[in-house]
């Protein structure tokens, strides 16, 4: 009896190290609600999940600025993580959901992750800290989780939702289950610069005949839904050029949203997605209120697990 009782004693010495090294790397489980609907046009419910319980998040057609908001607050050991992932499933609709932190109770420094949630099957997203856009300009506007950055454990709220800049408010419906610290993130390392002129292979390219797309963030200057653009916008005059100067096939994407800055269309670089052969950026505000080179180079690199 002895014997047996000192074992049990022993496995369950060493089973508890293991539970706790999971429940430490846990954000939020979501096994129970933790996060507060919005007034209106949102609702929230607890629905089986991958593991558990997860949360079910229904936003109605034009539910623009509409957050769920909880009071998740940053630890010390999110330092220590590279960043976070979580698991979320559709229910089949063509759209995209939004996670928004606030960074040490200051609502003008948010950071924020588009992310898709057309998929039927659970999907674990993990983002790195340093791939979270900071939304708004300001000194205090860093990027997360780099030298001389922000630090991510004084994130100080995590909501879900769309923010202004997003534009499109489709009625949407998804589940998110276990959001918890990733101790390592793969990323891809190469900063993909040419070697020759930064154009150079787009030259190619057109010189040769072959076909190009070409993507136009930016603001109300490139917009094509704005009422000084809808006759004559320098976007089609781009593509015309390039086609009676190359007799190329030109593909534009143009996601371009009025009032936002270069820092938003990085956010939604997830809603349109090809593979570019360049990116063009046009827009008066950067030239005031600006985006610093290091945001717009660590949001845009390549994140495979994205």
């Amino acid at each position: 009896m002895f014997r047996i009782v000192v074992f049990a004693a022993l496995v369950f010495l060493a089973a508890v190290p293991t539970t706790w090294a999971q429940e430490a790397g846990v954000i939020a489980s979501l096994d129970e609600m933790r996060l507060t609907p919005p007034k209106e046009k949102g609702s929230a419910s607890l629905v089986d999940g991958r593991v558990g319980r997860a949360v079910r998040f229904r936003l109605e057609t034009d539910a623009a600025s509409t957050f769920f908001t909880s009071n998740i607050h940053g630890k010390p050991e999110w330092d220590r993580a590279q960043g976070f992932s979580f698991w979320v499933r559709g229910n089949g609709s063509d759209g995209f959901g939004g996670l928004e932190f606030i960074y040490d109770d200051d609502y003008a420094v948010r950071y924020d992750v588009c992310f898709p949630v057309k998929n039927g099957e659970w999907r674990k997203i993990s983002v790195a800290w340093q791939d979270l856009v900071p939304v708004l300009p300001g000194p205090a506007a860093k990027p997360l989780g780099t030298s001389g950055g922000n630090a991510a454990s004084k994130l100080s709220a995590v909501f879900v939702g769309k923010w202004w800049y997003w534009s499109l408010y489709p009625a949407l419906c998804f589940d998110i289950d276990e959001i918890r610290l990733e101790p390592t993130i793969e990323r891809d390392a190469n900063d993909y610069l040419p070697d020759g002129p930064p154009l150079g292979r787009v030259l190619a390219q057109l010189k040769a005949g072959k076909p190009i797309t070409i993507v136009t963030m930016g603001d109300s200057l490139t917009d094509k839904r704005h009422w000084a653009n809808r006759e004559v916008c320098w976007v089609d005059l781009l593509r015309q050029g390039l086609k009676d100067a190359y007799r190329s096939d030109v593909t534009i994407v143009n996601p371009a949203i009025g009032g936002t800055q270069l820092r938003q269309n990085v956010i939604l670089i997830p809603r349109w997605q090809p593979s570019p052969s360049r990116i063009w950026s046009r827009s008066f505000s950067e030239g005031t209120t600006g985006t610093p080179g290091c945001v717009v180079q660590s949001s845009a690199a390549p994140a495979p697990t994205r």
